[in-house]
């Protein structure tokens, strides 16, 4: 039997005869069968549409598939997204088309008659067109697709043919696809991309523009599916266990199963405060790694009284939950017993629920788990960085104490030269207080003064802030030498200003006497001594 007869099955002649049916009746179609099953987007299903498809319309008299007919149907066929054939026709019904019906489709009883072929004609090509969608092997596509298939079935069953058609409908497609659209009538989602429609309402077409929002409807799948994997490969990155908490995990199993516990159903994953929980279906227990404090998290009644534990916060469970810490994480070996108590009791409470969700639970792609050869890499790995951090702590112990070396020896070497300072400073204070008492005797003494001793006191005075003036008599003679004009107005009752002028030449004589700053006195003043020299203005 060929492919053509097996999906058209006709009786022959021969057949009625041996079936004793009536010979008159030639050429009696049996009524086929054909099934319609609806296909959603699949990894499959997308490398089949971007091969081929086939985009079909029909028009029809009305809406219900038992009273009205078919009157056209086009079917189009797409190869790697672009038209490559297409078939269509009128189907001469012999009845007459319904004004409403025509309004719609313009199409009219004499188009028909004019036109239009015989059903058998037209379902015979149209088997031909789509013969491998009647195998399945090529998927149909069509906008509201169910009231299409609802008219193309029986007329295929009528004419005799059965197959098997799988078909994608583009109006959930893109009511799927596309948010936010007033409607998604095939006019309306056209428009979005951008498409135009020859002649709406007519087979040929309506299917060309459906193949084509399918065409487009495929690219945006893609994009998505892309955006989808992108946004998942960041939070994977970004969530992704870091190698010291995996291996923490690997620790924590290893002591568990150590202890006896089935470890093969455990998985990770970090929660959105940053912890990282062990899960069976339910959470058994969560831990934290970070530089300031590392601990597991376990039901308090589980926590023994010599382990190092510390209340938990009231976001991580309150007074029923407690912190065990640890600094090294192979210190979570001697909890072995305790963590596999937590998940036994775990398992004995959500027992009956385990099994209701497992299948979700395995099937999370946000999970993490150890297999046996990652468990002995990560114990290696958490091996060898306890063994680098213990060798990076020594180092910093090492410069630590160089450190304290230093310290001290710059401390010792500072108090070496406060000390030396000090004794300088003792040393200035003694010749200073020397000096003092050099330039007392000197004021005091009534000696006459030379030009060195009377520009040491001058020097003297202006290194404590002061000016040292001379009291002179008429003649120029020197009488007394003060360390400044306030110590010669304390001692002589002369106002200091008076002082200051006969010093600065404004008047003779103050006080009956003459006055001058002793760092204005020059040497060749001294030597003379005359009235004239000492009140000449210095060059």
């Amino acid at each position: 039997m060929g492919l053509f007869d097996f999906f058209r099955r006709k009786t022959n002649i021969s057949a009625l005869h041996e079936s004793n049916v009536d010979t008159k009746t030639e050429n009696v179609p049996l009524r086929g069968h054909v099934t319609a099953t609806k296909v959603e987007l699949s990894r499959e299903n997308i490398s089949c549409l971007q091969n081929t498809f086939i985009a079909l319309d029909t028009e029809t008299t009305g809406l219900t598939p038992n009273i009205d007919s078919i009157i056209e149907v086009g079917v189009v066929r797409f190869r790697n997204g672009i038209i490559s054939e297409e078939y269509g026709s009128l189907v001469n019904i012999n009845k007459s088309i319904s004004r409403a019906a025509s309004r719609v489709n313009h199409i009219t009883t004499e188009m028909l008659h004019e036109q239009g072929k015989s059903p058998e004609d037209v379902y015979n090509e149209l088997y031909s067109f789509m013969k491998d969608a009647l195998e399945g092997k090529t998927i149909i596509c069509a906008h509201n697709a169910s009231f299409d298939m609802s008219f193309i079935i029986p007329e295929l069953e009528k004419q005799g043919y059965s197959g098997n058609i799988k078909y994608i409908d583009t109006f959930t497609l893109s009511k799927r696809l596309i948010k936010g659209l007033p409607d998604y009538k095939q006019s309306t989602i056209m428009n979005y991309f951008g498409l135009t429609n020859k002649k709406a309402h007519r087979a040929v077409s309506d299917a060309e523009v459906c193949g084509m929002i399918l065409v487009e409807l495929l690219k945006l799948n893609e994009k998505q599916e892309k955006d989808t994997r992108r946004a998942e490969q960041e939070w994977a990155e970004k969530n992704k266990l870091t190698d010291e908490e995996c291996e923490v995990m690997a620790i924590i199993l290893n002591s568990m199963k150590k202890s006896g516990s089935d470890i093969s159903r455990i998985r990770a994953y970090r929660n959105s405060s940053g912890y990282v929980d062990l899960c069976d279906v339910y959470e058994v227990f969560k831990f934290k790694v970070s530089s300031k404090k590392s601990f597991v998290i376990i039901p308090a009644k589980f926590s023994h009284l010599n382990a190092p534990t510390e209340p938990c916060t009231k976001t991580e469970g309150g007074d029923e939950y407690t912190r065990l810490l640890f600094n090294n994480p192979f210190e979570l070996d001697a909890y072995g017993k305790t963590l596999s108590d937590v998940y036994s009791e775990m398992l004995t409470r959500e027992g009956n629920y385990l099994n209701k969700y497992e299948a979700d639970f395995f099937a999370r792609a946000d999970f993490f788990e150890l297999t046996d050869a990652e468990l002995i890499a990560c114990l290696e790995s958490a091996k060898n960085r306890q063994i680098e951090k213990e060798k990076q702590r020594e180092e910093l112990e090492a410069i630590k104490k160089e450190k304290e070396i230093r310290e001290t020896e710059k401390k010792a070497a500072l108090k070496e030269k406060k000390k030396v300072l000090e004794i300088k400073k003792e040393k200035d204070k003694e010749a200073a207080i020397q000096k003092q008492e050099e330039i007392r005797k000197m004021l005091e003494s009534g000696h006459p003064f030379t030009f060195e001793e009377i520009q040491s006191i001058a020097i003297h005075s202006a290194e404590n802030g002061k000016r040292a003036v001379l009291q002179l008599d008429d003649d120029g003679n020197i009488l007394k030498i003060y360390e400044s004009v306030a110590e010669a107005s304390k001692r002589i009752g002369l106002a200091p200003k008076t002082i200051r002028d006969v010093a600065n030449g404004k008047y003779k004589h103050g006080g009956g006497f003459c006055w001058k700053y002793a760092d204005e006195i020059q040497e060749s003043c001294l030597e003379s001594k005359t009235k004239e020299e000492l009140n000449k203005p210095l060059e």
